[in-house]
């Protein structure tokens, strides 16, 4: 387990699958240390890695900051975090209690809006993704009992719609894509990189936030044998039976956007990605 967590318990029921898809997934409620592992993964590895969430990132950041401490030297008592107040405050049969305000110890700064949205569309960093549309929804709605994920739901479909694209075909319930009621269509998606190569302020920081086919990130090993190998940048996005790419042809004076999604597609997912690379080598001749 990375990272340690202390009193973190695993019910382990999984089971082996031949198909080579990671199905794993890892069961439990936020702030308890019991997690259930179900679902199934490829046989045959000799190792295998599934993600889930800390049960209390608070505390784990508490407890982390305190080891190093008293690494220095520094005497610890217990490590607490504010939610009992938040609990205490809000949550509790007519009980308004004030926070505790204790001393600011250390203030850490977000890196630059563009790199994490290089994190995003290189590594498809599902977390970063999920967190960008509840501050997009905080932003637009600061009101801090409303719901963060509607609000930027809400927000990206009125600014698309604003700047003359049809959004009718966007349909978000999340913020990463894992959702399955998530849909979108390849119309929406290629007009969003046309709107974002040729009339946003942003154009050249979102163009270089996608990854270099055969080079980086999620594209590492896709179109890395082709003559568009660096050529190519794209956002890929996969599940269980989809596979999709949307991003840019750069050849010269030959600019294209373009958008491919398969969908319940039968076979392997090596034999879809190859079927794509054919796909695009014929249409950019």
């Amino acid at each position: 387990m990375e990272p340690q967590i202390k009193g973190l318990t695993f019910q382990n029921e999984l089971t082996l699958n031949n198909t080579g898809r990671d199905n794993g997934y890892i069961y439990g409620v936020p702030f308890s240390t019991d997690r259930t592992v179900r679902g199934n993964i490829p046989a045959g590895r000799t190792e295998f890695s599934i993600k889930g969430d800390i049960p209390d990132p608070g505390l784990m950041l508490g407890e982390t900051l305190a080891t190093y401490l008293k690494q220095a030297g520094i005497k610890i008592g217990k490590v607490e975090t504010a939610r009992e107040d938040y609990l205490a405050a809000h949550c509790a049969p007519g009980a308004k209690q004030p926070y505790r305000v204790g001393q600011v110890l250390c203030s850490h700064v977000s890196p630059p809006l563009k790199d994490v949205i290089r994190e995003v569309n290189t590594e498809s960093n599902n977390h970063y993704a999920e967190h960008l549309i509840r501050t997009i929804g905080r932003k637009s709605n600061n009101d801090i009992y409303a719901d963060a994920l509607e609000a930027g739901i809400t927000y990206v479909n009125k600014y698309w719609s604003n700047r003359g694209i049809d959004s009718t075909s966007l349909q978000l319930y999340d913020g990463s894509g894992l959702a399955p009621q998530n849909a979108v269509s390849a119309q929406f998606l290629t007009e969003l990189l046309v709107y974002m190569h040729q009339r946003s302020a942003s154009s050249s920081a979102f163009f270089n936030s996608l990854p270099k086919a055969g080079l980086e990130g999620t594209l590492k090993n896709f179109m890395g044998s082709s003559r568009y190998r660096g050529k190519i940048v794209a956002k890929s996005g996969s599940i269980g039976g989809v596979q999709c790419y949307a991003g840019y042809l750069v050849d010269g004076n030959k600019k294209l956007a373009f958008t491919v999604m398969v969908n319940k597609f039968n076979g392997t997912r090596p034999e879809v990605r190859g079927a794509i690379e054919q796909f695009l080598l014929k249409l950019f001749q």
